[in-house]
This record gives structure tokens, sequence and C-alpha cells, in this order.
């Protein structure tokens, strides 16, 4: 049985959409069945990912310090959370 976050990077693939934080966050959070942005939802998307680490590499650290700022972004949507993502 497949997890929720990788049913998540499945559908990305599937619609040839990059692998980005801003585009697995929302797909994540429709797969695992929320509504919404909220902190439990967003708690839930880190546990998920702390199942599949980055491997460490120059790509892999570029990719992280990107997806640091748009990170920072969703998580201001929180204090001003928006339905139908």
């Amino acid at each position: 049985m497949r997890t929720n976050i990788e049913r998540a990077l499945n559908d990305l693939v599937v619609s040839n959409k990059d692998i980005t934080l801003s585009n697995t966050l929302p797909a994540y959070l429709r797969e695992a069945g929320f509504d919404e942005i909220s902190h439990d939802a967003l708690e839930s998307f880190e546990h998920a990912m702390d199942k599949y680490p980055l491997l460490p590499s120059k790509s892999s650290r570029r990719l992280r310090e990107a997806d640091i700022g748009a990170y920072g972004r969703i998580l201001s949507v929180c204090i001003n959370p928006v339905k139908g993502f």
C-alpha cells in the first residue's frame, strides 16, 4: 500500500508538474484528506517528509534552499488559512 506522500508525488509525475514544495504540499494535503492548511496538516506533511529525507548533494542543497522560502510562504498562509488550495 502506498503512502499519501507517494501518491501525491505520483500525481505530480503523471501531471508533468515539477516536484517542488509548492506543488507537493497541496498534492499531499489532498491525498491525506485535509480541506485546508492547518497546524495538523503541516505537521502531517512534515512527518511524511521525514520518512523521505533528501540525500546530501549540491543539487539537493540548492533545492532545500529554494524550498525554505516556499515553505515560509506556505506557513504564512496558516495565519490566514485559505480553503480550496
